[in-house]
């Protein structure tokens, strides 16, 4: 994405990608990749992993790690990724942030501090400003995942 007048999300659909399950609760890596290339091939131009529909905080930070690597490894291309890394606790989210980043992604969803009620405009500022300054990689591109109420 080295290109500064490319667009954040490519034009045309995106699709939230829903995270299928194992019995044991674990993230199906088969189904998942399988999942991700049927939407491709039936016309979608990105995938919007690991927001809502996809149960992100239903799932622990590693296996998220480990099922976006299973995505890329199955075939599918980083850059048409956007990748929902936002956790209630910043760590977290960088750790998440720099491995799509890592990866190649196209973009990060990245939650506003939720667990707090009425953020202030400046404490949102700090909170995303902290999260780019420790991910300190010019490939990085966020989106931010918008919660009405915060």
């Amino acid at each position: 994405m080295g290109d500064q007048h490319e667009s954040l999300l490519p034009n045309g659909v995106v699709a939230p990608i829903l995270t299928p399950f194992e019995f044991d609760r674990s993230v199906a890596h088969e189904r998942y990749v399988a999942h991700a290339h049927r939407l491709l091939d039936d016309g979608c131009v990105g995938l919007a992993a690991f927001g809502t529909t996809g149960e992100a905080l239903s799932v622990a930070t590693r296996e998220r790690t480990t099922a976006l690597e299973a995505l890329v490894d199955g075939g599918i291309d980083p850059g048409v990724l956007v990748v929902g890394t936002g956790l209630p606790n910043l760590p977290g989210t960088v750790h998440l942030t720099r491995h799509a980043v890592d990866l190649g992604c196209r973009a990060c969803m990245v939650l506003p501090p939720f667990y707090f009620k009425d953020p202030s405009e400046e404490g949102l500022f700090r909170h995303f400003a902290s999260l780019i300054e420790h991910v300190d990689d010019d490939r990085l591109r966020i989106v931010l995942y918008p919660i009405p109420q915060v």
